[in-house]
């Protein structure tokens, strides 16, 4: 409580006056500075954002605001570009065509607009970029601007674009030889006269020889006895170099010896989808990776006489699958911290509503009772206002509570998960009418408190799509946990969830809960068929490897 918030009757000439304005001046003082700083921070941490473009529109789509990442993908400096229109970025033809119009439309209408394609940045250069636009509104529902989010993604639409012309290559080079190979097989018979082995290594270097892939062919003993042009392109070695010896000599290092064994083996056995992908070490001492494709030789008699092997240097397109990964990592780990400092951000401004807020009207209420007290019976009208007056304090400090409850429930930080989730289940039958029956363990589940907000918020925004959307009259819940993981099932018997909505990318409610989960390396899932209800789980990692409680008997919320 402030100072000002004790201040009694005795230290003023007008208690009352003074005692309402103290009031007036906490309810709307605290609020502000606590959301004035929470809106500093996250300014702070938009700016420092360099890989990521993230500006503000107005509802014309003019540029409001402009972040570091916003000039390093697009090269324009604040002052060049705010006030412009955000058109600016796109190709003339999608400016002629309405493309820029046509994503606030469907940010404003759907929530959320999605796209990618190729943008121009200042010096003319194109990039692909994807694009996220957002409708900012005010209480009201009244649309303010929109946010914009944009990524560049042009290497890996590169190397995406790479990799498919590759795939194709190698798929047809592969049915075409797998042809001419069948034909060079029908000559072989033909041919009775020829040696058989002979022949088919003549053929065989005939057609691979072109080949735009490596082909290498190794006999029972493993040992090269095939070695194409574009083997020697990929590890550098010659023929010379590599006939007679074993890959282990060459290009496989003692590292991938066992999987390549291992493949070998399968190989040898007659199973034609022993494929896969190892490390290989070039003449020059470089690691790359290579993808290979095995196929056992077989004579007439389907003795078994060699291996050939059809292999491509896929070190660029793991690099790039690696560089994706980690992106998503530090998108993970972004919004990780966004949701941390939203959390802490809110438990601030509920614990100085309910300490500040609350105790100054509280206050505010004890000082207009002992002026009630001061007032002649007979003055009905002053004590008429005085009870008006009651109401309204404590009208104003159930709203201060259902807000910082709101904000950050006391019940969690205070008594655990289990009886938030009790109180939310009771708060929600209350309010909307629709059965809660739970199913909770009989102590409390050791979980730090990142996990325990985590679930949390998943059961909150269950409950308000069941009341919003599942016309409901019955949810059950039930939460289990041992030493590996912790479980939240929520289920109920509304008009249920159909495949389409349940897998939609543009529902932010399913979209946040499924992040809430996978940032703690946990899983959520929502299934469900018209008629039969929806179902949503979510399971979660603990933190340590401790001992859980048991399962209670199921007992209703109300």
């Amino acid at each position: 409580m402030s100072p000002h918030a004790r201040r009694t009757p005795e230290h003023s000439r007008e208690p009352g006056a003074t005692q309402q304005g103290t009031g007036a001046d906490l309810i709307g003082r605290q609020p502000q500075e606590a959301l004035r700083q929470s809106e500093e921070r996250f300014r702070l941490l938009v700016e420092s954002v360099t890989e990521y473009a993230i500006f503000e529109l107005d509802t014309e789509g003019r540029i409001l605001t402009w972040n570091a990442g916003a000039q390093r993908i697009n090269g324009y400096r604040a002052e060049e570009i705010i006030g412009k229109h955000f058109s600016i970025f796109y190709l003339p033809e999608d400016v002629r065509q309405g493309r820029p119009q046509r994503g606030l439309e469907e940010a404003a209408a759907r929530g959320r607009y999605k796209d990618e394609g190729w943008c121009v940045r200042k010096d003319g250069s194109r990039f692909w970029a994807e694009v996220v636009i957002a409708p900012v509104r005010n209480k009201a529902g009244n649309l303010l601007g929109f946010a914009k989010v944009t990524r560049d993604l042009t290497d890996r639409k590169r190397s995406e674009e790479e990799i498919a012309r590759a795939e194709e290559q190698l798929k047809a080079l592969v049915e075409e030889r797998t042809a001419e190979l069948a034909k060079a097989n029908e000559k072989l018979q033909a041919e009775i006269h020829m040696p058989r082995r002979f022949d088919e290594l003549v053929l065989l270097q005939l057609v691979l020889d072109r080949s735009p892939v490596g082909c290498v062919m190794n006999d029972t003993d493993f040992r090269v006895i095939y070695w194409n042009p574009a083997a020697e392109q990929i590890f550098g070695f010659s023929q010379e170099e590599a006939l007679g010896k074993l890959p282990y000599e060459t290009f496989v290092p003692p590292r991938a010896k066992a999987y390549v064994e291992s493949v070998r083996e399968r190989t040898a056995s007659g199973d034609t989808g022993a494929n896969g992908a190892s490390e290989c070490v070039t003449k020059d001492g470089r690691t790359i990776f290579c993808e290979w494709y095995n196929t056992p030789l077989k004579d007439s008699a389907g003795t078994f006489i060699g291996y050939l092997s059809v292999l491509q240097d896929v070190t660029e397109r793991k690099r790039s699958e690696e560089q994706s990964r980690a992106t998503s990592e530090q998108l993970r780990a972004l919004a990780a911290r966004l949701q941390s400092v939203r959390e802490d951000e809110r438990t601030y401004v509920a614990r100085e509503i309910h300490d500040e807020l609350g105790q100054a009207c509280t206050a505010l209420k004890m000082d207009l009772a002992l002026l009630v007290q001061q007032l002649p019976k007979s003055r009905r009208r002053p004590h008429e206002r005085a009870r008006s007056m009651f109401k309204l304090i404590d009208d104003m400090i159930h709203s201060l509570r259902r807000i910082a409850s709101e904000l950050r429930p006391s019940t969690l930080d205070d008594l655990g998960l289990l009886a938030a989730i009790e109180l939310q289940a009771q708060e929600f039958e209350n309010r909307s009418g629709i059965k809660c029956h739970l199913a909770l363990p009989q102590t409390e589940i050791a979980l730090d408190s990142h996990r325990s907000t985590a679930i949390f918020r998943i059961f909150q925004e269950t409950l308000t799509n069941v009341a919003r959307h599942a016309n409901a009259t019955r949810v059950n819940v039930r939460l289990v946990g041992d030493a590996e993981s912790v479980t939240l099932e929520v289920t109920d018997n509304g008009k249920g969830i159909d495949e389409i909505r349940a897998s939609a990318h543009n529902s932010l409610g399913l979209l946040g809960m499924r992040e809430r989960a996978l940032l703690l390396g946990g899983e959520f899932s929502i299934r469900g068929s018209p008629g039969q209800g929806t179902a949503v789980t979510v399971r979660v990692p603990v933190a340590d490897r401790q001992r859980t409680g048991e399962p209670r008997s199921p007992s209703s919320a109300g």
